[in-house]
């Protein structure tokens, strides 16, 4: 009975934990930081029921949950520092990790879990080109290679691939909203009359690292 308990508590807090993540993070773009401080006595709580429901050593859980933070914290550093992800999106899938309980988890689960993400990352960076290439931004990407000058083949997939065009022209309409602009490179686009701004692709990624994770967690 206390075993169920403890994993209906786990449940709902891991489910707590991912919806206020994507409210935040699809409304505002960002996750508050005091979600993850909050977070860390959740996952303290949640790891010392587990501990007890467990029956296994103090060393053997401790080394088990320590790798799971040194293997989660090196690849997420990883794909922040290149961008593909945020702060925030890297500190959720920690806390995630963390919180499966120790009898389900094993390593190959990590291993399993950023397979997929790259793969699916690799998706996005796909259907982005194509956008870009063939459909959309088409146009002020031709724009932006004319008054560039020469630019190399390699860059232009690179660009194509991960840069995308903001419609400028609505963007005083957006009230309280703020907005950091980390590129000054404005085009006009004659065909749909829009201005538009150069700015890193990045979709809700945390919407995949939510998905990806209960399909991990329920196989």
């Amino acid at each position: 009975m206390i075993e169920y308990s403890y994993y209906v508590v786990n449940f709902i807090s891991i489910n707590i934990i991912v919806s206020i993540s994507l409210y935040y993070d699809i409304k505002y773009r960002r996750i508050p930081h005091y979600l993850f401080k909050y977070s860390c006595l959740i996952i303290l709580a949640i790891n010392i029921i587990d501990f007890i429901t467990s029956a296994q050593s103090v060393f053997f859980f401790v080394l088990i949950k320590a790798l799971i933070l040194l293997f989660n914290l090196f690849i997420t550093l990883i794909l922040f520092n290149y961008k593909f992800i945020g702060g925030a999106d890297g500190k959720l899938i920690i806390t995630l990790f963390l919180l499966i309980p120790i009898r389900i988890f094993n390593f190959r689960l990590i291993f399993i879990y950023f397979l997929w993400f790259f793969l699916c990352l690799f998706l996005l960076i796909l259907f982005n080109y194509m956008i870009n290439q063939y459909w959309n931004n088409k146009i002020p990407f031709e724009i932006l290679f004319m008054t560039k000058g020469i630019i190399s083949k390699s860059k232009r997939i690179y660009m194509i691939s991960f840069y995308s065009f903001f419609n400028y022209s609505t963007f005083f309409s957006l009230n309280s909203t703020k907005h950091l602009l980390m590129d000054i490179n404005l085009f006009f686009n004659y065909k749909t009359t829009k201005l538009q701004l150069l700015v890193k692709y990045r979709p809700p990624i945390i919407i995949l690292i939510a998905v990806l994770f209960y399909l991990l967690y329920f196989l």
